[in-house]
């Protein structure tokens, strides 16, 4: 967590394992157009306050209820992800 560059990697990762996971090819399909977006987003988030620990901690989460197989909790779990990180991005932006 100490490096932006190898976390925005793994979170890219996580996040590229999760939609090949779901075995819908039109997940994997649509991440691709939108890497450079997505990436520039994860960056930004970074500099927020706690960014690191907070993503890491719905990673968890998220990773919690796939394992449970809860998928409802899952999707929610990622929502609360995205809207956190959303407004992580807003903070930082001003």
């Amino acid at each position: 967590m100490d490096d932006p560059a190898e976390f925005t990697q793994h979170d890219m990762s996580f996040h590229a394992t999760l939609a090949a996971a779901t075995h819908n090819e039109l997940f994997s399909v649509l991440l691709s157009p939108i890497s450079n977006l997505w990436l520039d987003a994860i960056r930004t988030s970074l500099q927020a306050p706690r960014a690191a620990e907070d993503g890491l901690h719905h990673h968890r989460s998220i990773l919690a209820r796939v394992k449970e197989g809860d998928p409802t909790g899952a999707r929610q779990a990622m929502c609360d992800h995205i809207d956190h990180s959303q407004s992580q991005v807003r903070s930082v932006q001003g």
